[in-house]
């Protein structure tokens, strides 16, 4: 960073010059502008849309608000800044402010959803990290000569108090919801880093040969036999049926018919991709088991874990539901969303008719196609 920084700044050097002999001194300075703007901009956008950390991420967006005001009011008096502007050192403070907003920017990305959160499993890091932001920030301000929106002590003490709240609701609401700190321990780390990696493979290109090592899981046939005693729910949906199968002598599961397309297409290998990270997700207790691809019936089909129960609109229909087991159904959900959350998977699907019921009346998600 400090050699592309100091090569940007040799550039810039003659452009100062030639900037000094065409009397527009702040040109050199526009690209630069231009990415502050922008990254202001992102700022705000991530407090608009925060869903954890929003003090914390409001504290942040101050003092990006407060920046753009700055530099604002730096172009609109380019004409008595003009010396300042050709300042090698002014330039290089500069380039500087740009790397603190984009560090400000990532941060504030990463607290304020689940999956970012990840980074920081102890409050001590979230408080490291913001206050050495903070710092940074006050400094590249003082350099600049923007002293007006330096933090004051006040200030700091606000911000530390917001930041500790938003802290404590935080991990208090990961606790409840996740059921512990587990929804973000080491095993479900890995689970999301699988993932990314998979998600990665699938966007970074149109390109076939990156996914010529993911296939999606797959399921012997011979293992997948006829349940001993039919009943009529064994079949459901239209023709061609999901249907209900013994797995391995023992595991009741569901054979869902699916279209895979051609081989050796992109569109074949984005479909194995996608149920490579389906199987990685379903290590959740929350997401309905995906154990891999088969064939049955002479139908491709995704062998899925069995909702005995059916989704959640046919639960309503047939029971009569207390409230305390609504209660316990509304948590299941929320943490499903919230794992799918932490791995940045976005259901876009929420719906009864989505919602599984398993025989434990535990609620699955049925993440089909969210990827």
């Amino acid at each position: 960073m400090d050699s592309i920084a100091t090569t940007g700044i040799e550039f810039a050097k003659g452009t100062l010059d030639t900037a000094n002999i065409i009397g527009n001194a702040i040109k050199p300075y526009m690209p630069l502008i231009n990415t502050v703007t922008n990254l202001i901009s992102q700022i705000i956008k991530i407090y608009e849309t925060a869903q954890y950390n929003k003090k914390i991420c409001k504290a942040l967006l101050v003092r990006a608000e407060a920046a753009e005001f700055a530099v604002n009011i730096l172009q609109r008096r380019q004409d008595e800044n003009e010396a300042l502007f050709l300042q090698q050192a002014f330039y290089k403070s500069f380039v500087k402010f740009k790397e603190i907003l984009q560090k400000i920017k990532d941060f504030a990305g990463d607290v304020t959803n689940l999956h970012g959160f990840r980074k920081y499993l102890k409050s001590t890091a979230i408080k490291g990290k913001f206050t050495e932001l903070i710092d940074d920030y006050d400094t590249a301000m003082k350099d600049l000569s923007f002293t007006m929106i330096i933090s004051s002590d006040e200030q700091k003490k606000i911000d530390n108090v917001s930041l500790e709240e938003d802290i404590a609701e935080t991990l208090e609401f990961v606790k409840k919801v996740e059921g512990g700190i587990d929804g973000l321990s080491q095993k479900v780390n890995m689970v999301y880093q699988s993932v990314e990696l998979l998600k990665t493979q699938a966007s970074s290109t149109n390109s076939i040969s990156i996914f010529a090592e993911v296939h999606a899981p797959e399921v012997d046939s011979t293992f997948l036999a006829d349940p001993p005693i039919f009943r009529k729910t064994d079949q459901r949906g239209n023709d061609p049926f999901l249907v209900r199968k013994i797995y391995k002598q023992g595991i009741e599961v569901a054979c869902k018919p699916i279209i895979i397309p051609k081989k050796d297409t992109l569109e074949y290998q984005r479909t194995q991709t996608h149920l490579a990270i389906l199987g990685k997700i379903s290590e959740s207790r929350n997401i309905l088991l995906f154990y891999g691809i088969s064939y049955v019936d002479n139908h491709i089909v995704m062998v899925l874990e069995w909702a005995e129960k059916g989704n959640l609109k046919e639960v309503y229909k047939q029971y009569d539901i207390t409230w305390n087991r609504k209660v316990h159904m509304v948590l299941d959900i929320c943490r499903g969303i919230m794992f799918l959350n932490g791995a940045n998977i976005f259901h876009h699907d929420i719906r009864c008719e989505n919602v599984m019921v398993c025989v434990t009346a535990l609620i699955n998600l049925n993440n089909k196609n969210n990827t």
